[in-house]
């Protein structure tokens, strides 16, 4: 998913995890900020709750939030983002 980072905006923060519909399931997030990697945080598993904070470089425009399959192949790879949002 692929978002406009607010003026002003110096840090993103979210919590990310695996689905809870997903067991057995897991994924890696990572977020890119104008295309460059900023934060990732390795294959997580069902239960295993990751804190994100980004700090964005001025002038920012475009945050993308990344899911992809933690190493271990498609099956059961969905993952959750909760209360994202920018710190002024």
């Amino acid at each position: 998913m692929t978002f406009a980072v607010p003026a002003g905006a110096r840090a993103f923060v979210a919590k990310c995890g695996v689905d809870d519909a997903s067991p057995g399931g897991m994924a890696g997030v990572s977020v890119r900020v104008d295309g460059q990697l900023a934060w990732a945080s390795g294959p997580r598993k069902l239960g295993a709750l990751a804190r994100v904070y980004v700090p964005l470089p001025a002038g920012a425009s475009r945050i993308e939030l990344v899911v992809d399959d933690g190493g271990n192949g498609p099956a059961n790879d969905v993952a959750d983002w909760a209360e994202p949002g920018y710190l002024k």
